[in-house]
């Protein structure tokens, strides 16, 4: 019972950290899987496997805060095999933020504009860097400027000083 007690306060304390952060998985891909197309199918077996492994011992990735940066052409799969690991990890109930980065930034300038009580830029700030895995796609698709770098630099570094998993 006090096992149970315990777990059962670990998984509010992560939902708590979804709070105010998108954690749904796209209907395109809330059926993905490393069992069907296109992910069996259409991705390079040595990536797909490279996932596999690490989605096989994500509960010390995540702890460790090791995280995976896919990259490569458009069409190789990286958005459905990074939505195929924020999907493990929820349904492993973990705490997933995910975005694309163009969306992200725009929410992240929403909160400049927040009435006194709202969402403000530092709470919303805290809630991106405690999630247990941070998944941002479409790096590159943004207009770079120096408020865009000085936005993924303090993402990134705050997630790196408190060991939190990226998936990028």
């Amino acid at each position: 019972d006090e096992v149970r007690s315990c777990e059962c306060r670990e998984a509010r304390l992560r939902r708590g950290r979804n709070r105010g952060v998108a954690s749904v998985i796209p209907r395109k891909f809330q059926g993905v899987s490393f069992d069907r197309p296109p992910v069996s199918t259409e991705i390079a077996p040595m990536v797909v496997q490279f996932v596999r492994t690490w989605v096989e011992d994500m509960e010390a990735n995540l702890e460790a805060g090791r995280g995976l940066w896919l990259m490569g052409d458009t069409g190789t799969g990286k958005t459905t095999l990074a939505m195929l690991v924020s999907k493990l990890a929820l349904e492993d109930n973990r705490s997933v933020a995910i975005y694309s980065l163009p969306k992200l930034l725009a929410r992240i300038r929403r909160t400049y504009d927040s009435e006194p009580g709202g969402d403000s830029y530092l709470s919303f700030f805290e809630r991106l860097t405690s999630v247990d895995l941070l998944h941002i796609d479409d790096l590159g698709a943004e207009k770079r400027s120096d408020w865009v770098l000085e936005q993924l630099y303090a993402l990134v570094n705050e997630r790196y000083e408190a060991q939190r998993s990226m998936l990028v």
